[in-house]
């Protein structure tokens, strides 16, 4: 089998594909995969591959979610106890 890696793994060279998809394969066991059908299946995934998907999305963090801004920080201490404005505990 062929294996393709990147030059350099800051900058991996990315096969031209037309679309927003880039299609790499992945090899699993079979013991692993029939894991992984179920898993999906028992979660209601529509494939094995959007359970995948799903998975590496919220391991790795989707790009759709924004980093907190500073109101957010700050209201998440407060509630944790790490900002005290002027109260008394």
């Amino acid at each position: 089998m062929t294996r393709f890696w990147p030059k350099s793994r800051l900058e991996p060279e990315l096969p031209e594909t037309g679309g927003d998809v880039l299609e790499e394969k992945v090899e699993f066991s079979p013991g692993l995969w029939a894991r992984l059908v179920e898993a999906a299946r028992v979660r209601g995934y529509a494939s094995p591959d959007h359970y995948v998907t799903d998975l590496i999305e919220r391991e790795l963090g989707s790009e759709r979610s924004a980093a907190p801004s500073d109101a957010e920080i700050a209201h998440k201490m407060e509630e944790l106890g790490y900002l005290d404005f002027g109260r008394d505990i």
